[in-house]
């Protein structure tokens, strides 16, 4: 179904907004607004009655991340984040006279089967879909979606949206879905090193803090730490999980998580923000590929036991036992480490020389978004979304990030100044987020766990096809 409207038709629709919404969406009535702690926070916004009007979310379920978007009982908002949440709901309930309720579907196939139903059926039971960005950008390439500047009310140059990647998952000047600080998976799926202070005092080596602090802080430096701490304990010939390792990580995060960490890109974009796929003549690309594997393929240096998925760090206690150096984490998973006995540092990725100006850290792609259904009320979503948002950047990103990250979930000083550095580096390659499925779990789909190197002869055999999925991408955000 196409969402094409006539010149006369918007303006038409324009004409009505314009003379019904001060009888429609007034603060008369017996309602009267009430921003509580949040005074200011909405200052930016036109005063709105929506009467009680229901924002209904609709979402997949998700693990690890902390996406949920509403808690309809205080008492299921059990924890620090959970509760800011419900808080933030409260005082934009209070502020515009709305609710929220929030339906989940098990996965994200049944989740667009739901919304195939809904346009089809032009059903406006959900007022925001909420997504990974990748299947975001395949149900705005339906036509199915608002772009964000359809949307009432909602500045995208404001210090609540994450400007940065939105200029990325921008496609002819157009965002169909986009970040702000409502939606915290951006921050959830950040990736970082963890240190193990124990590992790293009984080999007694210098802490990671000082090689970060000036600059220094290089794959070189990194795996000659690693390798210095890697071997085989018990001394039976084999490498197990009794032994000791330089690194532990999904085998399907090691390739994105150092190339990105390299200033490489696999998905890049020219003016207008169209993507461009052009690993075959990427010379440092191949460089990075190439070091990666050596580093890590065959050397015992990583930990090969690791599970390829995320929960990993719920089954793999290599790192928690002290029989690895470094780990890979995200601002998420390092809740699941309260228990750790041994105290643990952070860090970021390294850089892939000295003469490399800055450091990246990779987000991946599991980061939620928010898109609103074309047969939904623009101001309506529109408002209520900035609301969310300002509420978040004004209070809830404090808890998450201040509160809950830096102060309750840190060991020392030096990982909050890190967390910073994390923070202000957070990269976001379209290879391994948007184009995620093709690349990332495509064209490099097992090839670091099955030791295949040969970048040249998978990229020849597979670019074809990201290349087609990419101009399919294009072409269609071309008519807009």
């Amino acid at each position: 179904m196409k969402k094409k409207i006539s010149v006369l038709l918007v303006c038409l629709m324009l004409l009505s907004v314009l003379l019904t919404a001060c009888a429609d969406r007034d603060s008369g009535d017996d309602f009267v607004p009430d921003v509580g702690g949040a005074t200011g926070t909405f200052d930016s916004l036109p005063e709105y009655n929506f009467k009680g009007e229901s924002i209904d979310f609709l979402a997949n379920v998700s693990k690890y991340t902390n996406a949920r978007n509403c808690f309809e009982d205080e008492e299921l908002a059990a924890g620090t984040i959970e509760r800011a949440v419900y808080e933030r709901n409260e005082r934009v309930s209070a502020a515009f006279n709305v609710t929220f309720t929030e339906s989940y579907e098990a996965d994200v196939a049944s989740t667009t089967q739901v919304i195939d139903t809904l346009i089809a059926s032009n059903d406006d039971s959900f007022d925001i879909i909420c997504l990974p960005a990748r299947y975001m950008l395949d149900v705005a390439s339906r036509n199915y979606l608002y772009s964000y500047d359809e949307l009432y009310n909602i500045n995208l140059h404001g210090d609540a949206w994450i400007q940065w990647v939105n200029k990325i998952i921008m496609i002819n000047d157009v965002n169909f879905f986009a970040f702000s600080d409502a939606m915290l998976s951006l921050y959830d799926f950040t990736h970082m090193m963890l240190f193990n202070t124990e590992v790293l005092e009984r080999y007694q080596l210098t802490s990671p803090y000082v090689y970060v602090n000036d600059g220094d802080w290089t794959y070189e430096i990194m795996y000659t730490m690693m390798r210095k701490v890697s071997s085989d304990l018990n001394g039976d010939g084999f490498y197990g999980p009794d032994d000791m390792y330089g690194y532990v990580c999904p085998a399907y995060s090691v390739l994105p998580n150092y190339w990105i960490s390299a200033g490489a890109t696999t998905v890049n974009k020219i003016p207008k923000g169209y993507f461009v796929f052009e690993l075959q003549s990427d010379v440092h690309f191949a460089n990075v590929w190439q070091e990666i594997f050596r580093m890590f393929s065959g050397t015992n240096v990583w930990y090969h036991g690791s599970p390829d998925e995320n929960r990993y760090y719920d089954q793999d206690k290599t790192f928690q036992t002290n029989h690895a150096l470094f780990a890979d984490h995200t601002f998420y998973s390092i809740s699941q480490l309260r228990e750790m006995e041994s105290d643990f540092g952070i860090v970021p990725y390294p850089k892939w020389d000295v003469s490399q100006e800055q450091y990246y850290s990779r987000v991946e792609a599991g980061t939620k978004t928010w898109g609103v259904l074309y047969i939904q009320d623009p101001e309506l979503t529109g408002t209520i979304i900035e609301a969310l948002s300002l509420e978040a950047h004004e209070h809830l990103l404090h808890t998450y990030y201040d509160i809950t990250l830096q102060l309750k979930l840190t060991r020392d000083d030096e990982s909050i100044e890190m967390l910073d550095l994390i923070r202000d580096t957070m990269t976001y390659d379209p290879g391994d987020t948007l184009f995620c499925d093709p690349i990332r779990n495509g064209i490099f789909s097992g090839v670091f766990k099955n030791g295949r190197s040969d970048l040249a002869s998978l990229l020849a055999s597979q670019s074809g096809a990201v290349q087609s999925k990419i101009q399919e991408i294009n072409n269609y955000f071309k008519a807009f």
